[in-house]
């Protein structure tokens, strides 16, 4: 007993030994955590200032390459048509050069000025900041070079600094003029029919991602909510990421699914295989990145985020809208996008090499909003945009496309349908590479006040084409029929390869030219009181044609008046076949030529009428007519007083229609206005 009181004390002392030692070796791994902690936040806050520098460069590189082609929408084509016009006037005593010279400086120092405007200007409250140099914008031989730096810097991370450096090829008016393959309606001897091409164009592809790759599986989430930060080769499940107020970046070698992403800053998020949740909210702060390999999915709204760019090599869908994001907005995919409204966002780019649907509008989107689909686009209304720009390869479908702001430009491969077009204040552009189509005849080409320019290489269908106040340029390959043509305020041209048809009234229309390679049919024209051409290479055939005013008539075969032809002051009708009339009632000054036969039922109450026949002339009655001149080849047919004969040389000088008889011809378009030749900028981005 008294051995075991000797051991008294022992255990005590072993005990405290055991804490010390342990202490000791936890102590040296805590530090070794804590440094390896402080580490990795280091490397993550130094990876985040390269992603804020990255974001800034493409900032940048977008708003330069906006500037470029915001010249190009606006002034390219007027500058060619101008070097075109110059080019052609007999009375030019310039060089080609010379005139190129001119509008590539006015194209250049348009170009200089809209750089200028980018300059360091970046959206508030961002990460990425101006670099220590301003961008240097100059020229150098046929280029104009971009030089300047952007840095990024968060929170505690080291600064990270790229130099951008762009170059953008000079715009040259000749080469709009370069051979290659045409694209252009085939000219012959009839010079009144105007030629035109199609704009070749060509939808970019969506870059290919790299996978992902994780070497440390990383997942932290600071109880003071300023980080969430998830790194693993698993996937990724999380039911809800919100309010982070310093970073969330969420990099998988699989799937990420996510119940929303709210509230957060700097939010950057890859995946490899696909993407999910059922929001994208408030992610205002600074920017919101979404890359991955497989689908992105959204089964709800994307709303109110700064500067987002969403990429997938998959397909990209939203169950909601895509609303009121800031900044810039970027989608592309691979595969189709499907959406709700696209309403309210800024600078919106939407690139699909699939095709492209929205089950809803695209309306009140700002800066500008751009579109290119490989595929076909089907949507409801386009309304009240800025600066829109779409080109798609496939087929186009849209309800009302109206009021939209700035410049509107829809470039289809194949066909275009859209029920109304109208009220817009800026130049407006279509072209279909095959058909367009209103929905119905009751909708309408209306109001629209600048320059409305419509190519399709099919068929041209739709409603009335009404009270337009800028420069109107229809143009078909196929077949051209609208409903009416009435009151358009300042010029009309309109052609087509194949028949071309106005099923109601043509009225009040100012300096209008209508010239077709097929049949014209009205069913009745009046009030033309300015400038009227119409000039078919087949037939040419109306209703009643009434108070028109110097309008001229041209047919190939024949000209078909099945109605009263009353008060036609000045006007002009010239056939190389027949003219067929019924009465012929209360004109002045008019022309009536035909190289073949002539007939009419009456002519009455006519003042200083010429009539000329090349062949039979079949009049049933004359009345009350002053100054009735006819000239006929049949000596059989004069009688001795209106109708005379005239040998050939005489009736060819006294019914001719001469230059002075028609519209002075407008010289043709460019061949190959080669627009597209604006290429992209070269891009070059380097690492300090």
């Amino acid at each position: 007993m008294d051995r075991m009181s000797n051991d008294r004390g022992y255990a005590l002392i072993l005990v405290l030994l055991l804490i010390v030692l342990i202490t000791s070796i936890g102590a040296v791994f805590m530090r070794g955590a804590i440094s390896n902690a402080k580490q990795e936040k280091g490397t993550d806050n130094n990876h985040l200032s390269v992603v804020a520098a990255e974001m800034g460069a493409e900032y940048y590189v977008t708003s330069f390459t906006n500037s470029y082609h915001n010249v190009k929408y606006k002034l390219w084509k007027d500058a060619v048509s101008s070097y075109y016009n110059d080019k052609n006037n007999p009375d030019e005593k310039r060089t080609d050069a010379q005139i190129a010279e001119k509008y590539n400086k006015q194209l250049k120092s348009a170009l200089l000025v809209e750089f200028g405007k980018v300059g360091n200007n970046l959206p508030a409250d961002v990460l990425y900041i101006e670099g220590p140099d301003s961008f240097q914008i100059g020229i150098n031989g046929e280029k104009i070079l971009v030089k300047g730096s952007v840095e990024g810097k968060y929170s505690n991370g080291k600064t990270a600094i790229l130099d951008v450096d762009l170059e953008f090829d000079l715009p040259d008016v000749r080469k709009s003029l370069s051979s290659g393959e045409g694209d252009q309606t085939p000219a012959d001897g009839n010079n009144s029919f105007p030629s035109f091409a199609l704009i070749p164009f060509s939808i970019p592809r969506v870059p290919s991602l790299t996978n992902v790759s994780v070497t440390k599986e990383v997942d932290t989430d600071s109880s003071s909510k300023k980080d969430r930060i998830i790194h693993t080769k698993k996937n990724i499940d999380k039911s809800t990421i919100q309010d982070y107020t310093n970073s969330v970046n969420l990099v998988s070698e699989g799937s990420i699914k996510t119940e929303k992403i709210y509230n957060s800053r700097n939010v950057d998020v890859q995946s490899n295989a696909g993407f999910t949740t059922g929001q994208l909210q408030n992610n205002d702060k600074s920017y919101l990145k979404i890359s991955s390999i497989g689908n992105v999915q959204v089964n709800g709204t994307t709303t109110n985020n700064l500067n987002t760019e969403i990429i997938t090599n998959g397909s990209f869908g939203s169950t909601g809208v895509i609303q009121d994001n800031k900044g810039f907005l970027t989608i592309q995919s691979t595969g189709d996008y499907e959406s709700g409204n696209l309403y309210g966002n800024t600078n919106s780019t939407i690139l699909s090499n699939g095709n492209f649907k929205t089950n809803g509008l695209i309306q009140d989107n700002k800066g500008f909003f751009r579109m290119n689909i490989s595929g076909n686009v089907t949507t409801q209304n386009i309304y009240q945009n800025e600066d829109v720009d779409i080109k798609i390869g496939g087929s186009f479908f849209a309800n009302q496309i109206g009021r939209n702001k700035r410049n509107l430009s829809i470039m289809a491969g194949e066909n275009i349908t859209a029920s109304d077009l109208h009220y817009h204040d800026n130049e407006v552009y279509i072209q279909a590479g095959g058909n367009f189509n209103s929905l119905n005849k009751d909708k309408k080409i209306e109001g629209n006040k600048s320059k409305l320019t419509i190519l399709t290489g099919g068929n041209f269908y739709s409603g009335e084409i009404l009270s337009n106040s800028g420069d109107v340029l229809l143009q078909s390959r196929g077949n051209f029929t609208a409903k009416g043509i009435n009151n358009n305020q300042k010029s009309i041209m309109l052609s087509s390869v194949g028949e071309f048809i106005s099923e109601e009234q043509v009225i009040t229309n100012k300096n209008m030219t209508i010239s077709s390679k097929g049949n014209i049919i009205f069913k009745k024209i009046f009030d033309q009181n300015t400038n009227t051409f119409v000039s078919s290479d087949k037939n040419f055939e109306s209703g009643k044609m009434q108070d028109n005013t110097n309008a001229t008539v041209k047919a190939t075969n024949e000209i078909k008046v099945q109605g009263l032809f009353y008060h036609n002051p000045g006007t002009s009708l010239f056939s190389s076949g027949n003219i067929v009339m019924q009465k012929i009632e209360n004109n002045d000054n008019v022309k009536i030529i035909a190289k073949n036969n002539f007939e009419a039922d009456t002519i009455i109450n006519n003042r200083n009428l010429l009539v000329c026949a090349g062949g039979d002339l079949s009049v049933q009655k004359y009345s009350n007519n002053n100054n009735l001149k006819i000239y006929v080849r049949q000596a059989n047919l004069a009688n001795g007083s209106f109708i005379i004969h005239l040998d050939k040389k005489e009736w060819e000088e006294k019914c001719s229609m001469d230059d002075s008889d028609l519209p002075e011809e407008k010289p043709e378009e460019p061949e190959n206005p080669q627009t597209e030749e604006w290429a992209p900028p070269l891009v070059d981005i380097t690492y300090r």
